[in-house]
């Protein structure tokens, strides 16, 4: 794959100027080119739309603000192709990878499916119909690289940040007054229960997000992820 080769030269060039040097790392600075290529040729790939039939979360243990389950279906995210990547920084030693991508402006659309309770003590249930638009999402994360089979990632660990989000929910407690209720209220809260909940929100996106990544990488340039998925 001709993003693999980019990324390949651009390790072991590192690899290479590490024996010389105390900073044994890539930054963009330092190999802006082959990043920006390697980037680029892989933008192709990312499905805009990206569209999932099915998926299933299952809230991981051990997580007091939130419990139960949600299903979505006829998931369908557009606008990330219009990613950007100000900051990326791999380390030679241990193949660490960290790095920010944002997301000028995204939409979801969704049927949802949930059976939830907040903080041990409020109720959520419902299914319906999710719009959300969101503007200048900043995706923070850190992850190892692996190029044993090709070029992967694992151990995600990412930090969402949005800069404003707008809702429009049916379906909530399976009563339209209270959807819009929710909808008003989450455009207001949202970005600061983002800012107050990483753990959890990591914890939820995580390994989905490390599912998709990996897919792109792997030379997958279909709009549709598999059927179904779950985190635990």
């Amino acid at each position: 794959m001709k993003s693999f080769a980019i990324l390949t030269v651009c390790v072991l060039f590192g690899l290479a100027l590490g024996e010389n040097q105390v900073d044994s790392h890539i930054e963009p600075f330092m190999f802006e080119d082959l990043i920006n290529k390697t980037i680029e040729a892989l933008r192709p790939d990312i499905p805009d739309p990206l569209k999932i039939a099915n998926l299933t979360i299952k809230i991981p243990d051990g997580i007091d603000l939130l419990t139960g389950a949600a299903n979505v279906s006829n998931f369908e995210l557009t606008g990330l192709q219009g990613f950007q990547v100000p900051y990326l920084n791999l380390a030679v030693v241990g193949m660490r990878l960290n790095f920010t991508f944002v997301l000028p402006s995204i939409n979801l659309y969704t049927d949802y499916w949930g059976d939830l309770t907040v903080a041990n003590l409020v109720p959520f249930y419902g299914s319906g119909k999710a719009n959300v638009h969101i503007l200048n999402a900043e995706i923070q994360g850190s992850a190892q690289a692996d190029l044993s089979h090709g070029i992967s990632v694992k151990n995600l660990h990412i930090q969402l940040y949005v800069g404003s989000a707008s809702f429009d929910i049916h379906g909530a407690l399976d009563n339209e007054d209270f959807s819009q209720i929710l909808s008003a209220l989450l455009n207001d809260l949202v970005a600061s229960f983002i800012d107050n909940h990483q753990k959890v929100i990591s914890d939820i996106l995580s390994p989905i997000i490390e599912g998709l990544i990996n897919a792109i990488l792997s030379g997958g340039n279909s709009s549709t992820t598999p059927t179904s998925a779950t985190t635990a």
